[in-house]
């Protein structure tokens, strides 16, 4: 919705086009201002038995190029649907969970990706990881990395005054995630260091009950809040020092919530898995250390604690990386260049196609 709105400020008519229904984007819809329409569909695999009504909708928005969420079925079923005009596929994170899936599943969804990429022109990929990866298999004929953009256009909020050290962590509360290993360093450091530390967990998921009693078991149910999911991400935020990606196991094809803490000024601790280190410079707006280390994330807490400046230098570094990196104006200048990309290669195929055959030369 943001990237909508920042490509419509800049004067590229984006518009939305729901296969289901919009739900609770409806008060972002309007504050945008952005048009949208929607087919009522009651699953987004439904649009196969439905081609042409896919197609026309996205023509009666007026789209020169449609950009689909995955690389996948959609793109199959506008071009079914007789929409000539390029398709562009953003690639989030599907290629990762192929991996983790039975092998019946795993063989539709590869089936669905390859299908996918012959009717894409264009795929997406949101970080120079993802992009790799897509390019070690079936993909469209263009791979372009345009990473997700972040709103920057207040001030982030200021630090919390407090002598305890704040951790924040904001995502889903599945295996992988690290959280465990999180709570165990903050034990580590309860009992080597004295450090007062605590953590505010913002999210949900299967593992949050499992969590929950292992913060007990250690000890620092006093330490460590879990909140539930939350719309108010700056507010999240506001209230830690340093924002935690503690996964182990779980690779990440990008992670939104480092990018929205690095906008509110918070240096982003995260481990070496996916495309993290990517979004992190060490020791510039935050650390990296090895995923499944607790005494390496320990050190890295305890270095924040003993030197409050390095939080706000960080800190500092980490909003002017989000300002320019990864700003929504960034995000909507790669999409319009990629737009542009697409009308050469289209006029280009064109005039290959209308040019008459030229005569074979004389001996």
């Amino acid at each position: 919705m943001a990237l909508a709105s920042q490509l419509r400020a800049r004067g590229t008519q984006a518009n939305v086009l729901f296969v289901c229904g919009p739900d609770r984007l409806l008060p972002q819809l309007a504050a945008g201002r952005v048009p949208h329409a929607a087919l009522g569909l009651n699953r987004g695999s439904c649009v196969l038995v439905h081609p042409r009504r896919l197609a026309r909708a996205a023509e009666r928005l007026g789209a020169d190029v449609a950009v689909t969420a995955t690389v996948g079925y959609l793109g199959a079923a506008l071009r079914l649907g007789g929409f000539h005009a390029p398709i562009v596929g953003v690639e989030h994170g599907d290629l990762l969970r192929l991996r983790a899936q039975r092998p019946i599943r795993r063989g539709i969804d590869w089936s669905d990706r390859v299908i996918g990429a012959l009717a894409h022109d264009a795929e997406v990929a949101v970080s120079h990881f993802m992009a790799e990866l897509v390019t070690r298999g079936p993909h469209a004929r263009l791979v372009v990395t345009i990473p997700h953009g972040v709103a920057t256009d207040t001030r982030p909020p200021p630090l919390p005054d407090s002598s305890v050290l704040r951790l924040g962590f904001l995502g889903r509360l599945f295996p992988g995630k690290g959280l465990d290993r999180l709570l165990r360093a903050m034990a580590l450091l309860a009992e080597r260091d004295g450090l007062p530390v605590s953590l505010r967990v913002a999210g949900d998921g299967p593992m949050r009950s499992r969590w929950e009693e292992l913060a007990q078991q250690l000890g620092l149910s006093d330490a460590v809040t879990f909140v539930g999911w939350t719309d108010d991400i700056v507010g999240h935020w506001a209230q830690c020092h340093v924002a935690v990606a503690p996964n182990d196991s779980f690779v990440e094809s990008f992670c939104m919530s480092m990018l929205e803490a690095m906008a509110a000024g918070r240096p982003t601790l995260v481990t070496n898995r996916g495309a993290l280190p990517e979004l992190v410079l060490d020791g510039i707006t935050g650390r990296v250390v090895a995923a499944g280390d607790e005494h390496m994330l320990a050190a890295a807490i305890s270095e924040y604690g003993a030197n409050p400046t390095q939080i706000q230098l960080h800190g500092a570094e980490a909003r002017s990386r989000a300002e320019t990196t990864y700003s929504l104006e960034t995000a909507a200048l790669g999409y319009v260049d990629l737009t542009h990309r697409l009308d050469v290669m289209r006029a280009r195929s064109l005039h290959r196609r209308r040019r008459p055959d030229r005569p074979s030369p004389g001996l």
